[in-house]
């Protein structure tokens, strides 16, 4: 029986956020140039965010992109 690792649940953790900025970006029309202003971040850190394979981005970040979309993460 094959068994998860905790690098599993973080790679499945971030694609799901990443995919979950990813629609809400798209719902609201939210460029990643605006998501970036709004994090106070450059254009490349909010591209490591949506990079479904980048698994090495931190917590603060992550909320950082999540309140700047108007998401809230629950874990």
């Amino acid at each position: 029986m094959p068994t998860t690792t905790a690098v599993d649940d973080i790679a499945d953790l971030k694609r799901t956020l990443a995919d979950s900025l990813r629609k809400k970006m798209r719902t609201d029309k939210i460029s990643v140039a605006e998501l970036a202003r709004q994090m106070g971040t450059a254009r490349t850190a909010v591209r490591r965010i949506l990079d479904q394979r980048n698994t090495s981005i931190t917590l603060n970040s992550i909320g950082k992109a999540a309140r700047a979309a108007g998401l809230r993460i629950a874990i």
